[in-house]
């Protein structure tokens, strides 16, 4: 079953940013109720495995969307991911620890999520994560984790807790000028399998 799902235009902390609403349709995930529908184990593995990469990717942003506006206190946004990921495919699916690695873009190898290969951020879709690390001017490296929401115009749209917003999971909208400025090459895209 297909339902609706409207995002609103959101106002963010820090320098405003007025987010365009999109409508955007996703798989269901629970039951008339509000809770997640409960399967059998088998069920349950078969429910997700059966999914499309579409409806994968649907299923996280779902997830993450219901997240908005809620204050998490959580020690990172990566931590923040993997929950919406463990939920979105309803305890089957934990992401990956990070490599050791200076820059922290880099997840262990798993087979629960890929990496994505792409051109640019314009070819990052919906629901796809990104795992990066933003570059300070004062030469801090901090790394970030994002669930990808949409593109919108030169730049992406992603959910997030943690960036800006002090634990409170929000929306941000970053062009891509500014994301290479930020990030360059240090960041790496993830799709959930």
């Amino acid at each position: 079953m297909i339902v609706s799902t409207l995002v609103s235009s959101v106002a963010l902390a820090g320098p405003s940013i007025l987010l365009a609403e999109a409508a955007l349709s996703f798989p269901r995930l629970t039951d008339s109720h509000g809770s997640a529908a409960k399967r059998s184990a088998t069920d349950q593995n078969s429910w997700w495995r059966n999914q499309s990469q579409v409806g994968r990717r649907h299923a996280v942003v779902e997830t993450a969307l219901r997240d908005m506006g809620k204050l998490h206190h959580i020690p990172s946004s990566k931590e923040w991911v993997k929950s919406i990921v463990h939920s979105a495919s309803q305890g089957l699916v934990d992401i990956p620890m990070n490599e050791k690695n200076e820059n922290h873009f880099r997840w262990a190898p798993s087979a629960s999520v890929a990496t994505y290969p792409h051109r640019s951020l314009s070819d990052v879709k919906p629901g796809m994560i990104i795992q990066m690390s933003w570059f300070y001017p004062d030469g801090r490296l901090f790394p970030h984790t994002a669930i990808v929401v949409r593109a919108e115009g030169s730049g992406l749209v992603w959910a997030d807790c943690g960036w800006q917003n002090r634990g409170r999971v929000a929306e941000h909208r970053v062009l891509d000028s500014y994301f290479k400025k930020a990030v360059g090459e240090r960041y790496t895209v993830y799709e959930v399998v």
